[in-house]
Protein backbone atom coordinates (compact mmCIF):
# COMPACT_ATOMS: atom_id res chain seq x y z
CA UNK A 1 0.00 0.00 0.00
CA UNK A 2 1.45 3.35 -1.02
CA UNK A 3 0.82 5.32 2.11
CA UNK A 4 2.28 8.54 0.71
CA UNK A 5 -0.62 8.66 -1.73
CA UNK A 6 -3.36 7.24 0.45
CA UNK A 7 -2.52 9.37 3.48
CA UNK A 8 -1.85 12.60 1.62
CA UNK A 9 -4.25 14.62 3.76
CA UNK A 10 -4.16 12.57 6.95
CA UNK A 11 -2.33 13.94 9.95
CA UNK A 12 1.24 12.73 10.24
CA UNK A 13 3.69 12.99 13.11
CA UNK A 14 6.35 14.00 10.59
CA UNK A 15 4.12 16.73 9.24
CA UNK A 16 2.92 18.33 12.44
CA UNK A 17 4.97 18.25 15.60
CA UNK A 18 3.77 18.13 19.18
CA UNK A 19 4.47 21.82 19.65
CA UNK A 20 2.16 22.64 16.73
CA UNK A 21 -0.74 20.84 18.37
CA UNK A 22 0.03 22.42 21.73
CA UNK A 23 0.13 25.92 20.29
CA UNK A 24 -2.99 25.84 18.12
CA UNK A 25 -5.21 23.43 20.04
CA UNK A 26 -4.18 24.15 23.63
CA UNK A 27 -2.30 27.43 24.07
CA UNK A 28 -4.61 29.71 22.05
CA UNK A 29 -7.85 28.24 23.52
CA UNK A 30 -6.30 28.51 27.01
CA UNK A 31 -5.62 32.22 26.44
CA UNK A 32 -9.24 32.80 25.43
CA UNK A 33 -10.60 30.84 28.39
CA UNK A 34 -8.20 32.54 30.83
CA UNK A 35 -9.25 36.03 29.69
CA UNK A 36 -12.93 35.05 29.84
CA UNK A 37 -12.67 34.11 33.52
CA UNK A 38 -10.77 37.25 34.53
CA UNK A 39 -12.57 39.61 36.94
CA UNK A 40 -15.09 41.87 35.24
CA UNK A 41 -13.04 44.95 36.07
CA UNK A 42 -10.06 43.66 34.11
CA UNK A 43 -12.24 42.45 31.24
CA UNK A 44 -13.74 45.92 31.06
CA UNK A 45 -10.26 47.31 30.45
CA UNK A 46 -9.88 44.84 27.58
CA UNK A 47 -13.18 45.85 25.93
CA UNK A 48 -12.85 48.31 23.07
CA UNK A 49 -14.97 51.42 23.59
CA UNK A 50 -15.19 53.31 20.34
CA UNK A 51 -15.36 56.69 22.06
CA UNK A 52 -12.51 55.89 24.46
CA UNK A 53 -10.03 53.38 22.98
CA UNK A 54 -6.82 52.41 24.76
CA UNK A 55 -3.71 50.56 23.66
CA UNK A 56 -4.74 47.61 25.83
CA UNK A 57 -8.31 47.44 24.52
CA UNK A 58 -7.22 47.86 20.89
CA UNK A 59 -5.37 44.55 21.12
CA UNK A 60 -7.06 42.50 23.83
CA UNK A 61 -10.66 43.23 22.82
CA UNK A 62 -10.12 40.66 20.07
CA UNK A 63 -9.48 37.99 22.71
CA UNK A 64 -12.29 38.97 25.08
CA UNK A 65 -15.85 37.61 25.07
CA UNK A 66 -19.11 38.88 26.43
CA UNK A 67 -20.61 35.61 27.62
CA UNK A 68 -20.04 31.85 27.57
CA UNK A 69 -22.01 31.30 24.35
CA UNK A 70 -19.93 33.97 22.62
CA UNK A 71 -16.75 32.23 23.73
CA UNK A 72 -17.90 28.72 22.79
CA UNK A 73 -19.08 29.79 19.33
CA UNK A 74 -15.77 31.45 18.48
CA UNK A 75 -13.67 28.72 20.08
CA UNK A 76 -15.51 25.94 18.25
CA UNK A 77 -15.24 27.76 14.93
CA UNK A 78 -11.51 28.38 15.44
CA UNK A 79 -10.72 24.77 16.39
CA UNK A 80 -12.73 23.42 13.48
CA UNK A 81 -10.99 25.59 10.89
CA UNK A 82 -7.55 24.82 12.36
CA UNK A 83 -8.36 21.10 12.18
CA UNK A 84 -9.14 21.43 8.46
CA UNK A 85 -5.96 23.45 7.90
CA UNK A 86 -3.88 20.77 9.62
CA UNK A 87 -5.23 18.30 7.07
CA UNK A 88 -4.70 20.23 3.84
CA UNK A 89 -1.90 22.72 4.54
CA UNK A 90 1.18 22.00 2.40
CA UNK A 91 3.49 24.52 4.05
CA UNK A 92 3.32 24.61 7.84
CA UNK A 93 6.01 27.30 8.06
CA UNK A 94 3.83 29.59 6.03
CA UNK A 95 0.78 28.75 8.15
CA UNK A 96 2.78 29.56 11.28
CA UNK A 97 3.88 32.88 9.80
CA UNK A 98 0.34 33.82 8.77
CA UNK A 99 -0.92 32.75 12.19
CA UNK A 100 1.44 35.21 13.86
CA UNK A 101 0.02 37.94 11.65
CA UNK A 102 -3.53 36.84 12.52
CA UNK A 103 -2.84 36.72 16.25
CA UNK A 104 -0.67 39.84 16.59
CA UNK A 105 -1.13 42.27 13.69
CA UNK A 106 -4.74 41.62 12.68
CA UNK A 107 -6.28 42.48 16.10
CA UNK A 108 -4.74 45.95 15.88
CA UNK A 109 -5.95 46.44 12.30
CA UNK A 110 -9.47 45.33 13.15
CA UNK A 111 -9.73 47.60 16.19
CA UNK A 112 -8.42 50.61 14.27
CA UNK A 113 -11.02 49.94 11.57
CA UNK A 114 -13.73 49.83 14.26
CA UNK A 115 -12.53 53.12 15.73
CA UNK A 116 -12.41 54.80 12.33
CA UNK A 117 -15.64 53.55 10.79
CA UNK A 118 -18.07 52.94 13.65
CA UNK A 119 -20.06 55.81 15.21
CA UNK A 120 -18.74 57.07 18.52
CA UNK A 121 -21.93 55.99 20.27
CA UNK A 122 -21.54 52.37 19.13
CA UNK A 123 -21.69 49.65 21.79
CA UNK A 124 -18.38 48.18 23.05
CA UNK A 125 -16.60 45.87 20.61
CA UNK A 126 -15.07 42.54 21.58
CA UNK A 127 -14.66 39.00 20.31
CA UNK A 128 -12.35 36.54 18.55
CA UNK A 129 -14.56 36.20 15.47
CA UNK A 130 -12.49 38.55 13.32
CA UNK A 131 -9.48 36.27 13.77
CA UNK A 132 -11.63 33.18 13.11
CA UNK A 133 -12.77 34.86 9.89
CA UNK A 134 -9.13 35.39 8.91
CA UNK A 135 -8.31 31.70 9.35
CA UNK A 136 -11.41 30.82 7.32
CA UNK A 137 -10.19 33.12 4.57
CA UNK A 138 -6.78 31.49 4.77
CA UNK A 139 -8.49 28.11 4.35
CA UNK A 140 -9.51 29.29 0.88
CA UNK A 141 -5.89 30.20 0.11
CA UNK A 142 -4.66 26.92 1.59
CA UNK A 143 -7.09 24.97 -0.61
CA UNK A 144 -5.63 26.67 -3.67
CA UNK A 145 -2.13 25.83 -2.43
CA UNK A 146 -3.07 22.19 -1.83
CA UNK A 147 -4.48 21.78 -5.36
CA UNK A 148 -1.49 23.57 -6.89
CA UNK A 149 1.00 21.49 -4.92
CA UNK A 150 -0.59 18.09 -5.56
CA UNK A 151 -2.39 18.36 -8.90
CA UNK A 152 -2.14 21.50 -11.01
CA UNK A 153 1.18 23.29 -10.64
CA UNK A 154 0.12 25.89 -13.19
CA UNK A 155 -2.67 27.29 -10.99
CA UNK A 156 -2.23 30.97 -10.20
CA UNK A 157 -3.87 33.60 -8.04
CA UNK A 158 -6.75 34.06 -10.46
CA UNK A 159 -8.09 30.84 -8.99
CA UNK A 160 -8.19 32.44 -5.52
CA UNK A 161 -9.93 35.50 -6.90
CA UNK A 162 -12.46 33.26 -8.63
CA UNK A 163 -13.27 31.45 -5.38
CA UNK A 164 -13.54 34.76 -3.56
CA UNK A 165 -15.93 36.11 -6.19
CA UNK A 166 -18.06 32.97 -5.88
CA UNK A 167 -18.31 33.79 -2.19
CA UNK A 168 -19.41 37.32 -3.00
CA UNK A 169 -22.03 36.08 -5.47
CA UNK A 170 -23.38 33.60 -2.94
CA UNK A 171 -23.47 36.35 -0.34
CA UNK A 172 -25.53 38.53 -2.66
CA UNK A 173 -28.20 35.86 -3.05
CA UNK A 174 -30.78 36.01 -0.30
CA UNK A 175 -32.47 32.61 -0.59
CA UNK A 176 -31.87 29.64 -0.65
CA UNK A 177 -28.20 29.96 0.32
CA UNK A 178 -27.67 26.44 1.57
CA UNK A 179 -28.74 24.75 -1.68
CA UNK A 180 -26.39 26.97 -3.66
CA UNK A 181 -23.51 26.11 -1.36
CA UNK A 182 -24.04 22.37 -1.36
CA UNK A 183 -23.98 21.99 -5.15
CA UNK A 184 -20.49 23.49 -5.80
CA UNK A 185 -19.16 21.82 -2.66
CA UNK A 186 -20.28 18.40 -3.88
CA UNK A 187 -19.01 18.96 -7.44
CA UNK A 188 -15.58 20.15 -6.29
CA UNK A 189 -15.26 17.33 -3.78
CA UNK A 190 -16.01 14.67 -6.39
CA UNK A 191 -13.68 16.36 -8.88
CA UNK A 192 -10.76 16.48 -6.45
CA UNK A 193 -11.29 12.89 -5.39
CA UNK A 194 -11.40 11.83 -9.04
CA UNK A 195 -8.00 13.45 -9.59
CA UNK A 196 -6.58 11.30 -6.83
CA UNK A 197 -8.10 7.98 -7.96
CA UNK A 198 -5.58 5.56 -9.42
CA UNK A 199 -5.98 3.84 -12.79
CA UNK A 200 -8.83 1.37 -13.13
CA UNK A 201 -6.46 -1.58 -13.07
CA UNK A 202 -5.13 -0.59 -9.65
CA UNK A 203 -8.63 0.03 -8.32
CA UNK A 204 -9.72 -3.45 -9.38
CA UNK A 205 -6.64 -4.94 -7.76
CA UNK A 206 -7.74 -3.42 -4.45
CA UNK A 207 -10.82 -5.63 -4.50
CA UNK A 208 -8.68 -8.68 -3.78
CA UNK A 209 -6.95 -7.16 -0.79
CA UNK A 210 -7.14 -8.92 2.53
CA UNK A 211 -10.22 -7.81 4.52
CA UNK A 212 -8.32 -5.71 7.06
CA UNK A 213 -6.43 -3.93 4.28
CA UNK A 214 -9.64 -3.23 2.41
CA UNK A 215 -11.25 -1.85 5.57
CA UNK A 216 -8.22 0.36 6.17
CA UNK A 217 -8.39 1.74 2.64
CA UNK A 218 -12.12 2.38 2.85
CA UNK A 219 -11.61 4.18 6.17
CA UNK A 220 -8.94 6.38 4.60
CA UNK A 221 -11.20 7.30 1.70
CA UNK A 222 -14.10 8.09 4.01
CA UNK A 223 -11.80 10.31 6.04
CA UNK A 224 -10.51 12.05 2.92
CA UNK A 225 -14.00 12.53 1.53
CA UNK A 226 -15.13 14.07 4.81
CA UNK A 227 -12.17 16.45 4.96
CA UNK A 228 -12.58 17.48 1.32
CA UNK A 229 -16.33 18.01 1.74
CA UNK A 230 -15.96 20.14 4.85
CA UNK A 231 -13.12 22.11 3.32
CA UNK A 232 -15.00 22.91 0.14
CA UNK A 233 -18.05 23.83 2.15
CA UNK A 234 -16.09 26.32 4.25
CA UNK A 235 -14.25 27.94 1.35
CA UNK A 236 -17.70 29.18 0.33
CA UNK A 237 -18.63 30.28 3.85
CA UNK A 238 -18.32 34.07 3.70
CA UNK A 239 -22.11 34.27 4.05
CA UNK A 240 -21.81 32.73 7.53
CA UNK A 241 -19.80 35.72 8.74
CA UNK A 242 -21.99 38.29 6.98
CA UNK A 243 -25.56 37.12 7.67
CA UNK A 244 -28.63 38.98 6.44
CA UNK A 245 -29.84 39.53 10.00
CA UNK A 246 -26.97 41.03 12.01
CA UNK A 247 -28.90 41.30 15.28
CA UNK A 248 -29.08 38.40 17.73
CA UNK A 249 -31.14 39.48 20.71
CA UNK A 250 -29.53 42.66 22.01
CA UNK A 251 -26.17 41.86 20.40
CA UNK A 252 -24.97 42.97 16.98
CA UNK A 253 -22.78 40.82 14.71
CA UNK A 254 -19.63 42.72 13.85
CA UNK A 255 -19.78 42.25 10.10
CA UNK A 256 -17.05 44.83 9.48
CA UNK A 257 -14.56 42.81 11.55
CA UNK A 258 -15.71 39.56 9.94
CA UNK A 259 -15.34 40.82 6.38
CA UNK A 260 -12.03 42.57 7.10
CA UNK A 261 -10.65 39.45 8.76
CA UNK A 262 -11.78 37.22 5.90
CA UNK A 263 -10.23 39.49 3.27
CA UNK A 264 -7.03 39.64 5.33
CA UNK A 265 -6.91 35.84 5.49
CA UNK A 266 -7.43 35.42 1.75
CA UNK A 267 -5.35 38.17 0.22
CA UNK A 268 -2.43 38.80 2.60
CA UNK A 269 -0.95 35.30 2.03
CA UNK A 270 -1.43 35.77 -1.69
CA UNK A 271 0.33 39.15 -1.54
CA UNK A 272 3.21 37.75 0.51
CA UNK A 273 3.63 34.85 -1.91
CA UNK A 274 3.68 37.19 -4.88
CA UNK A 275 6.11 39.66 -3.35
CA UNK A 276 8.60 37.31 -1.72
CA UNK A 277 8.18 33.87 -3.24
CA UNK A 278 8.16 32.60 0.35
CA UNK A 279 5.43 30.03 -0.18
CA UNK A 280 7.25 27.69 -2.51
CA UNK A 281 10.63 27.87 -0.78
CA UNK A 282 9.73 25.27 1.80
CA UNK A 283 6.98 22.68 1.79
CA UNK A 284 6.24 20.26 4.58
CA UNK A 285 8.75 17.36 4.39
Amino acid sequence: MEKNNLLIVILSSKKWKKRDYLFYFLFIPSILIFIFFLPSGIKDLFTLKINDPTIISIFFSNYTHENLKHLIDNLFGYLFIIFLLFNIEVNKRFLNFISLLNFILLPIILSLLMIYYLPKNSPPVLGFSGIVSAFTGYLLYSTYAYIKHNYYSYLNHYFIVLLFMVNVIILSIYNPIMHILLIPSLILTIALLYLNIKPIKEIISKLILLPHQLIEQISIWIYKFTIFSLTFFFIFSLWIFLPYNIKIGSALINTLAHYSGYVFGVFVPMLIERLSGLFWIQSIP
